[in-house]
């Protein structure tokens, strides 16, 4: 991910604790060894939808706000409750860290499978309906234009 000026860049992982996916390899890179090293020393059988606020080390943010999801099944298994708690402790997490800036992947189309205007809808009505008060501004970062024009399809 590349500088955004956003004050905290959240990211995904699955409950293995895996770096899967260019953004999160990004977000490794830039924050360096001594991320993945807190991570392994401090995040342990994490359960999904739990969040974690972490230092950035030599990212330039603040923070990296971590997200635990599940892989998309077909959505029989509660994907879709998981994201939104996922999201909901995700703003909470912002508030609670004072975080005014963040910025957030998009999902959907991925490794993940989830629909992706599903979750372009999941994600948007989650973050309207729990926007902390602290939080001034959101950055979607959208990989490609597929999931760009699902987001600006989903706000116009």
């Amino acid at each position: 991910m590349q500088a955004t000026d956003v004050d905290a860049w959240a990211c995904f992982i699955p409950r293995d604790l895996s770096w899967e996916g260019g953004l999160n390899q990004a977000i490794l890179a830039s924050a360096g060894e001594a991320f993945d090293n807190y991570i392994l020393e401090n995040v342990h059988q994490p359960k999904i939808s739990q969040v974690f606020v972490t230092p950035a080390f030599n990212a330039p943010v603040s923070h990296i706000v971590l997200g635990v999801l599940p892989e998309w099944r077909d959505a029989l298994f509660d994907e879709e409750q998981m994201v939104v708690r996922c999201y909901k402790n995700m703003m909470k997490c912002v508030q609670d860290h004072n975080i005014p800036s963040l910025a957030i992947p998009s999902l959907g189309g991925g490794k993940r499978g989830f629909p992706q205007k599903r979750i372009v809808r999941l994600t948007l009505n989650v973050i309207k309906s729990n926007y902390p008060d602290c939080l001034k501004q959101v950055q979607i970062i959208c990989k490609d234009d597929a999931s760009f024009g699902a987001y600006k399809e989903r706000l116009s």
